[in-house]
């Protein structure tokens, strides 16, 4: 098989619906990563932690475009100082917003490596890759 049969089909987009149930998939299987390592308690810190990112995050969406103009690089400031600030609260609280930082949780649970640094690290992974 050529580059382009395997393109052609393996290779296409998700439409919305297909995405969608990616994501309900990838969810699941956290949540169930997430029962295993901390507990029902873990389970509804991390439920609550994504639907209020999400709430907040279109709450004070109105609020950044004033504050960079046309600027798009103080516009990025002040959403990265924003995302920050509320992504630190949520990790000092124990909680966490249902993304890598889930996965950096259980990794520094299980050993002695701080939750910053791991989701860091993970972050970079592809960019290293």
């Amino acid at each position: 098989m050529d580059k382009a049969a395997f393109q052609n089909q393996y290779m296409q987009p998700l439409n919305a619906q297909q995405r969608a149930a990616v994501t309900a998939d990838r969810g699941a299987v956290l949540l169930l990563a997430v029962a295993r390592a901390g507990g029902l308690l873990y389970v509804i810190q991390t439920v609550t932690g994504f639907v209020l990112l999400g709430v907040f995050t279109d709450l004070f969406a109105p609020f950044v475009t004033p504050l960079g103009g046309d600027e798009l690089m103080l516009s990025a400031l002040w959403g990265a100082l924003a995302c920050g600030l509320g992504y630190g609260l949520v990790l000092r609280c124990g909680s966490n917003t249902g993304g890598s930082d889930t996965i950096g949780q259980i990794i520094s649970r299980k050993t002695s490596l701080p939750v910053g640094a791991t989701t860091r690290e993970m972050a970079a992974m592809p960019a290293r890759i």
